[in-house]
């Protein structure tokens, strides 16, 4: 388990191969969590997000393979303080994704889901959710994008776009002020009780 906390934003250093490889990854910023230019790249199973957006905003990460929204614990490390002592763990469990901006969560070469409840979305931006395979396991990877968390834009659009199948519960997507667009290579299922509401009708 990995855990970051800033009170500024989180950035992809130049020349960086891979920011964090772990089994699950808990994020908090203040502001931006990497850019739209430069995503923080992880190889992780489970991921929650939270970036306020104090003085700039948004969740930018790319997934090597396949990831899933839910709630992550608090940090399981101790903390050494000035004089050797361990202090124990604090904080509480982070669920979701939450950015004062835009989202945007990508797989190179796996699915994307979220839970129920643990995985829900919210941004006040535009949101991106999309998988892709490798021409090598093209065929084979599972890229699904299956979702069981609801997600919210308060100030743009929301686009789901998987290279397989798309599998939406029964969930709400929900935008203020932007469309709503759903794309696979595969079918797109909506159980009884999905919801898609668009502010601009579309």
């Amino acid at each position: 388990e990995q855990n970051y906390r800033s009170t500024k934003n989180i950035v992809n250093a130049a020349n960086s191969v891979k920011n964090v490889t772990a089994t699950s990854l808990r994020i908090e910023a203040d502001d931006a969590v990497g850019t739209s230019s430069r995503h923080i790249t992880t190889q992780v199973g489970t991921l929650s997000v939270d970036s306020t957006g104090t003085d700039s905003s948004g969740v930018y990460i790319t997934e090597d393979d396949g990831v899933v929204l839910d709630t992550v614990a608090a940090s399981g490390a101790s903390h050494v303080t000035s004089t050797g002592a361990l202090n124990s763990p604090t904080g509480t469990a982070l669920s979701g994704v939450i950015s004062g901006g835009d989202v945007v969560l990508q797989t190179l070469d796996g699915a994307l889901s979220s839970v129920a409840m643990g995985g829900n979305l919210s941004a006040g931006g535009d949101v991106l959710m999309k998988t892709s395979e490798v021409p090598e396991t093209a065929g084979t990877t599972n890229a699904n994008i299956q979702l069981s968390g609801g997600v919210a834009s308060q100030g743009g659009a929301i686009s789901v776009d998987a290279a397989d199948g798309v599998s939406l519960g029964a969930i709400n997507l929900t935008t203020q002020g932007g469309s709503i667009d759903l794309s696979a290579a595969d079918a797109v299922t909506m159980v009884d009780g999905t919801s898609l509401q668009s502010g601009n009708a579309n």
